[in-house]
């Protein structure tokens, strides 16, 4: 799902979002995120190792989905 060069560490959050019900995409550009609700925005992103932190402060603040991968 990642490129050759892409993150294990967002692989990982990516699988754990999916277990929650979320739907990833591949792009051309990147990834987009489906909620499980259709109440809830959907959200962009390029899926790589400079993305993690957003990903997760974004989450949270978005979807209330607090994760802790290391």
């Amino acid at each position: 799902m990642v490129r050759q060069h892409g993150s294990t560490r967002v692989q990982s959050f990516f699988q754990e979002i999916q277990k929650h019900g979320f739907t990833i995409v591949r792009t051309n550009k990147g990834f987009r995120i489906i909620p499980p609700t259709k109440d809830m925005p959907i959200y962009n992103t390029h899926g790589t190792e400079s993305a993690y932190h957003y990903l997760r402060r974004d989450f949270k603040a978005l979807y209330n989905f607090d994760i802790n991968l290391n």
